[in-house]
């Protein structure tokens, strides 16, 4: 599975009253079909949430606590206020069985933020397997992570909302509208995934400094990929050279040279041996 960095959980998760708080704000104002916990496809106040396929498959969130409940109803109404993407109904009712699970095992956790993706993964397979008596096909296991993600990287970010655009490890403009942007933008709909650039001190000193450039029109959105992109190589150089340090040379003209040409020499054979 894709590794999709999210903003970390704080330890022992979230109190119930924060999520609380934090849920009620989210469905503050939406029309009350979203409140649930029974989603009918069929409903004219739902056309164009559910995907073809499912429309004739009644959503059923009633084993869920009330802050989930409130999440997906959010995100239903996201899906339909967007038009970005929409819900599969079946899709739906497996993530519900196996919040439900989840809870059963770790009671502590209230909302669907208080785990990881890969963590959700994990468990939605166990349900599968409970169920099916068999493990998913990777195109089966592709689709439920889909659906997932695409909820909880903007719950993440609704609930993070008062975090710098530029600390979070993905950048999208669908995600954050305080991202700077040009009136029209080529690239929109492409998010920028930092989570699998390591070292931290180079993944957060490429963001800090993308940040400040594209703050003062220095860059513009199009061009952060081809930074991410150099980040990423560069990440792989100084792992391989074992450099554990922002300060990457001994501060000499003749040190950085020499460092500068080492990792020409890494981006040469990068480009031969790398395909694509």
């Amino acid at each position: 599975m894709t590794d999709h960095r999210l903003p970390p959980v704080p330890a022992g998760g979230s109190t119930v009253l924060d999520r609380f708080a934090q849920s009620a704000a989210l469905i503050d104002g939406l029309d009350p079909v979203f409140a649930g916990p029974l989603f009918d496809g069929r409903d004219p106040r739902l056309a164009g949430v559910f995907m073809r396929g499912s429309r004739q498959v009644r959503l059923d969130i009633t084993a869920l606590p009330l802050v989930m409940r409130r999440e997906v109803g959010w995100w239903l109404a996201t899906c339909a206020r967007t038009g970005e993407r929409q819900a599969h109904a079946s899709e739906w009712n497996r993530w519900a069985a196996t919040a439900a699970d989840v809870i059963a095992r770790h009671p502590h956790v209230v909302s669907f933020a208080d785990r990881l993706l890969a963590e959700w993964m994990t468990a939605w397979a166990r349900r599968f397997h409970a169920d099916r008596g068999r493990m998913p096909a990777p195109g089966h296991r592709l689709r439920a992570e889909y659906a997932l993600r695409g909820m909880l990287e903007r719950l993440l970010r609704q609930y993070a909302s008062e975090i710098d655009w530029w600390r979070h490890d993905i950048w999208s403009l669908r995600l954050d509208a305080r991202i700077p942007r040009r009136e029209h933008e080529p690239r929109a709909n492409t998010a920028v995934r930092w989570g699998d650039i390591t070292p931290p001190w180079l993944r957060e000193g490429t963001k800090f400094y993308l940040r400040l450039q594209m703050e003062s029109g220095q860059l513009t959105w199009s061009t952060v990929m081809q930074h991410r992109v150099t980040t990423a190589r560069f990440a792989a150089f100084v792992t391989e050279r074992g450099i554990d340090h922002p300060a990457l040379a001994d501060g000499s003209e003749r040190s950085l040279r020499a460092l500068a040409l080492d990792f020409g020499t890494f981006l040469h054979h990068w480009q031969r041996e790398t395909p694509g």
